[in-house]
């Protein structure tokens, strides 16, 4: 990261800001909707300028997707919750709360305050053939068991996703598979190249975001592709695809042997 990158990216959210999270999100839990306008101006006090403000402050930090061009700033995401519908369901005592925005989202959903002590599953579906994927979770805790858990194929990389682009685009390359062959059978129906990854991998990637959702006011993202990829790395997730075709740790990544 440069140092223009540093002095536009703070590496924590304004005051504000970081109350606009907690009362979209928590009135998004309690009422099963995102706040309208209207509902930011009375339960926060935040004129349309100012909410307008700072929702754009949230979309550079990778915690909401606002319309922020449209005179009623229509929130489409407030991470981990999406207002468009997708494969993720967060279900709690078998009523619909709202859709998830991806399958790395399944995961750090599990560290929302308003989860703790709370039994609760994710309901989800293969993107290769739709069957369906369930993740029971009791607060923080994965109780579904291994045997059971899917795989998570990755049809976009991080040079994608880096320095502002929008948490939707970044959503939309993760996928939930019923193992590998699914993958594949995906990834040729898309005609996109993949990675793919145990969703315990997965889980162990979004663990950080949830550990400090709605609890670290340092929780803002800024999304280099060097550092992704060192974090897929470092969980043994085969990033051959992601590299130059000139690095030679793509070869060795693909023959399995450490870099260097």
């Amino acid at each position: 990261m440069n140092e223009t990158d540093q002095i536009v990216m703070p590496s924590v959210w304004s005051p504000d800001a970081a109350a606009l999270i907690s009362f979209v999100l928590r009135f998004w839990f309690d009422n099963r909707r995102a706040p309208n306008t209207a509902d930011v101006y009375h339960g926060m006090g935040f004129d349309h300028y100012t909410a307008g403000r700072l929702y754009r402050e949230l979309q550079l930090g990778l915690a909401a997707v606002v319309a922020d061009d449209r005179l009623q700033l229509n929130i489409i995401k407030m991470l981990p919750f999406s207002a468009t519908p997708t494969p993720n369901k967060l279900i709690i005592d078998g009523q619909f709360i709202t859709y998830l925005g991806c399958a790395g989202e399944a995961f750090s959903v599990s560290g929302l305050p308003m989860l703790e002590d709370t039994q609760y599953e994710v309901q989800s579906s293969c993107s290769c053939c739709y069957a369906p994927i369930r993740l029971r979770y009791f607060g923080p805790e994965l109780q579904t068991p291994q045997e059971e858990l899917p795989m998570v194929a990755v049809v976009g990389n991080p040079h994608m996703w880096e320095h502002g682009v929008p948490a939707d685009r970044v959503c939309d390359d993760f996928h939930f598979v019923l193992d590998d062959a699914h993958a594949e059978r995906f990834g040729r129906r898309i005609s996109r190249r993949h990675v793919t990854m145990e969703a315990l991998r997965m889980a162990a990637l979004s663990r950080p975001i949830a550990q400090r959702r709605l609890r670290d006011p340092a929780s803002r993202l800024w999304l280099d592709a060097q550092l992704h990829m060192d974090a897929f790395a470092s969980l043994g997730v085969d990033i051959s695809l992601w590299r130059p075709a000139d690095d030679p740790a793509a070869d060795d990544s693909a023959s399995g042997r450490p870099p260097g």
